[in-house]
């Protein structure tokens, strides 16, 4: 997370942490480290949105951070978490602050119709939280099943 943080705000590159590994190789958990940068993606704009890539990619799937999705007009409908494109299926993580205080009915309903107008492009969805970080089987089980919809969309 320290690593997709600092890419993300360009106090680092991956150059610059490849740099410093190179100075550390004869560190027992360099290892460890030289894994970390090769995850890190500075797309990431959370340590929830970070988790859930790691665990998307943990659990075999490859998404993609932080797509914008136009309509046929070419119009923005959208930018979502993460895109999983070969199944057409949408991640989002949703930390739940936004859904508080004040303007927490209003920004619940914006993102309702949002996600009503990329389904009507022929998206999936699959909304994840902090306690579904823990739970990768359930996860799985949840993106399977929205990948069989996906498919069997396509077959009607």
């Amino acid at each position: 997370m320290a690593a997709e943080a600092g890419l993300a705000v360009g106090k680092s590159t991956v150059d610059d942490l490849q740099t410093w590994l190179d100075r550390l190789s004869r560190h027992r958990n360099v290892t460890r480290a030289r894994q970390a940068v090769r995850l890190a993606d500075a797309r990431s704009e959370s340590v929830g949105e970070s988790r859930t890539r790691l665990m998307l990619n943990a659990i075999g799937f490859q998404p993609t951070p932080q797509v914008e999705i136009r309509d046929l007009q070419g119009r923005l409908v959208g930018r979502v978490d993460f895109l999983l494109k070969r199944e057409r299926i949408i991640v989002e993580f949703d930390g739940l602050m936004k859904y508080a205080g004040a303007n927490g009915r209003d920004a619940l309903a914006a993102e309702k119709a949002r996600e009503d107008r990329l389904r009507a492009l022929g998206y999936d969805f699959v909304r994840l939280t902090w306690a579904d970080l823990s739970r990768p089987a359930t996860v799985d089980r949840q993106l399977r099943l929205a990948t069989g919809r996906a498919w069997a969309r396509r077959a009607s």
